[in-house]
């Protein structure tokens, strides 16, 4: 009995000291877009309201949600910025968050697919994304049509696809006292 006690507490332990529960570090994460048929590039920042609870044995249980900026909407031109970011387009001031939750988490070999919510002013679209791990860091791509969000930035539909590139600083909270 005492062995099968030992041999139950050892693999318990076995179990959970390999279990990897990750958090996003928003500070030091960032996305990307680009516009290729305008060769517009640009970054979104104010990573805020980040939250995440990635374990990598149980994607069931994990999910990532969060929201950045209007605000922070850069493409190297001043004009463009607060353009895009006005009543017109993206009306940071009635909508001054973009917001993502996902719905769920699945591992496709070494690629994880991410589902979610995507809510850009009022509209709220379902979307997907492929990410990657590589050391401490998860990086992906997705792609979206901001017309399908009430965003017509230019005339042709095609003109308004956007690729945007997430790149998320990811940290173990028990390998940081292990230094």
């Amino acid at each position: 009995m005492r062995r099968l006690l030992l041999l139950l507490f050892i693999t318990s332990f076995s179990i959970s000291a390999h279990a990897q529960k990750l958090f996003i570090d928003a500070a030091n994460s960032s996305i990307e877009f680009e516009f290729r048929s305008k060769d517009i590039k640009g970054t979104i920042a104010g990573l805020q309201t980040w939250t995440a609870d990635l374990n990598l044995y149980n994607l069931d249980s994990s999910y990532v949600s969060g929201s950045v900026a209007v605000e922070t909407i850069k493409t190297k031109n001043f004009f463009r910025d607060k353009l895009w970011q006005g009543r017109k387009y993206f009306a940071k001031k009635e909508f001054p968050r973009i917001h993502f939750t996902s719905t769920s988490i699945v591992q496709d070999g070494d690629v994880f697919v991410v589902t979610g919510k995507l809510k850009v002013k009022d509209q709220v679209r379902t979307i997907s994304m492929e990410l990657r791990r590589q050391d401490e860091e998860i990086w992906g791509v997705t792609s979206v049509n901001l017309q399908d969000f009430g965003v017509a930035l230019f005339k042709k539909r095609i003109d308004n696809r956007v690729n945007i590139k997430i790149r998320l600083r990811i940290y173990n909270p028990a390998s940081l006292g292990n230094n």
